[in-house]
C-alpha cells in the first residue's frame, strides 16, 4: 500500500505541475498575443510531440509533449526560426516592441500563477468548510476524571514554551531547553513549580519522583485520534535538569499528577477581552497507566482531548479578504524555505516537513 501512495503522490505532483506550467506559460501566451507579438508555439512539456496543432486561421502551434516537467511559448525575436515561407515584421518580434510592452509579457507568467492561487484560495474559503485543532483549548468528556478536576470544554490550557500574540508575542522557554519546544514539545503548567509525580513499581514498592510534563503537538495528523493520552510524555527531573529521555510507560509505570493550568478569560465592557495570564487556575488530574498487549500505556479516558473547531464557508466578500491573507502567508512561507536552503544545516528535512504538513491539520 505504501508503493501504491508513493506512486500516486508522484503521479499527482506531476499534474500539478503541469497545471502551473500550462497557467504560466498561458500568461506570456496571453500577453504576447496582446501586444501582436508572433508565437510560434505554445507547449506543455519538452522532448517528443504527442499532439501538436493549430487552427486554420491561427498562426499558433498548441503541443503537448512526453515528458511532463517544463513547458514554453516560442516568440519571435527569442532565436526562434520561422517556418519556411512565413514573414515576420520586426515590429512583431519581442525585441521589436516597447521595453514596458515587453516586461509585461516577461512577467505575465508569474501574474497568472499568482491569480491561480487567488482562486484556489477564494474557492477554497467560500466554498468549503475547515478544521483546526486548538491545542491550547480542550474538550473535556462529562463525567471524567477531568471534569472532577474543573475543567470544562472551550478552557484554555497554558502550554509554556508558546509563541503567541495573544500571550505577548514572547517565547517562555528560556527556563527550559529550548530543544523540547524546537521538536514539538509543550511544557503543561508552570516550569518553575509545576512539576509531574510520577509513580511506579519498584519489585513490588511504590516509587516516586518528578517530572516534567509535555504535550507533543507535532505527532497530531487527523482530526479524530486526538486524546491528550496519545501526546502527553514525560521527563524525568534531576534538580532544575530535564532528562532527554521519556519516563517509559511500561509494566511498571502506576499514574501520573498532572497539574493542567488553564487561563480565565476576562471579559471587558467593550465586549472584548482578554486572556489572564497573570491569575491562572489548577486543575489537578491523577493519569493512570493501563495494561495492553505491548506492556503499558496512559488511560485516555480521564477525559481530556484537544478542541477541535470547524468553520462554515466564509462570505464572498470575507473570501475575497481571507484569500490575500492565505496569499501573503504562502509566499512568505516560501520565501522563507528558499532561504533557509543557504544558512539552515537542516534545511531540507523541514523542507520535507512542510510538505508532509500539508496533509496534516492545523494546529493552533
Amino acid at each position: 500500500m505504501g508503493v501504491l501512495y508513493t506512486i500516486l503522490y508522484i503521479l499527482l505532483f506531476i499534474f500539478c505541475l503541469s497545471v502551473l506550467i500550462a497557467i504560466h506559460e498561458c500568461g506570456h501566451l496571453i500577453a504576447a498575443k496582446i501586444f501582436k507579438v508572433y508565437c510560434l508555439e505554445y507547449s506543455i512539456g519538452f522532448g517528443p510531440r504527442l499532439i501538436h496543432v493549430k487552427r486554420k486561421t491561427g498562426e499558433t502551434y498548441f503541443s503537448l509533449r512526453a515528458i511532463p516537467f517544463g513547458g514554453f511559448v516560442s516568440m519571435y525575436g527569442e532565436g526562434v526560426e520561422l517556418p519556411d515561407g512565413v514573414t515576420i515584421p520586426p515590429e512583431r518580434s519581442l525585441e521589436g516592441i516597447k521595453k514596458w510592452k515587453k516586461a509585461i509579457i516577461l512577467v505575465a507568467g508569474v501574474t497568472m500563477n499568482a491569480l491561480l492561487a487567488l482562486t484556489i484560495f477564494f474557492v477554497d474559503n467560500i466554498a468549503f468548510s475547515h478544521k483546526y485543532v486548538y491545542a491550547r483549548q480542550v474538550t473535556v468528556a462529562e463525567g471524567s476524571l477531568a471534569e472532577e478536576a474543573g475543567l470544562l470544554t472551550g478552557m484554555r490550557i497554558r502550554l509554556y514554551g508558546d509563541i503567541s500574540k495573544t500571550e505577548g508575542g514572547k517565547n517562555d522557554s528560556s527556563q527550559i531547553k529550548t530543544s523540547f519546544y524546537d521538536s514539538g514539545f509543550y511544557y503543561i503548567g508552570n516550569p518553575n513549580e509545576d512539576y509531574a509525580i510520577i509513580t511506579v513499581d519498584d519489585s513490588g514498592v511504590e516509587k516516586q519522583f518528578n517530572a516534567a510534563a509535555f504535550l507533543y503537538l507535532n505527532g497530531i495528523s487527523n482530526f479524530t485520534d486526538i486524546n491528550y493520552a496519545d501526546f502527553l510524555y514525560f521527563f524525568p527531573l534531576s534538580g532544575e535538569e530535564i532528562s532527554t529521555t521519556p519516563v517509559p510507560i511500561d509494566a511498571n509505570f502506576i499514574n501520573a499528577k498532572v497539574n493542567f493550568k488553564t487561563v480565565p478569560y476576562v471579559r471587558e465592557d467593550d465586549n472584548k477581552g482578554h486572556w489572564d495570564l497573570k491569575n491562572l487556575e489548577d486543575h489537578i488530574i491523577t493519569v493512570d497507566g493501563i495494561q495492553s498487549e505491548n506492556g503499558c500505556k496512559l488511560n485516555p479516558d480521564f477525559g481530556l482531548s484537544f478542541l477541535v473547531y470547524t468553520e462554515p464557508p466564509k462570505g464572498f466578500f470575507q473570501s475575497i479578504g481571507q484569500s490575500f491573507i492565505d496569499f501573503g502567508g504562502a509566499s512568505t512561507a516560501i520565501v522563507k524555505g528558499i532561504a533557509s536552503l543557504f544558512y539552515d544545516a537542516s534545511a531540507w528535512e523541514n523542507v520535507v516537513a512542510l510538505l508532509l504538513s500539508v496533509l496534516n491539520p492545523h494546529v493552533y
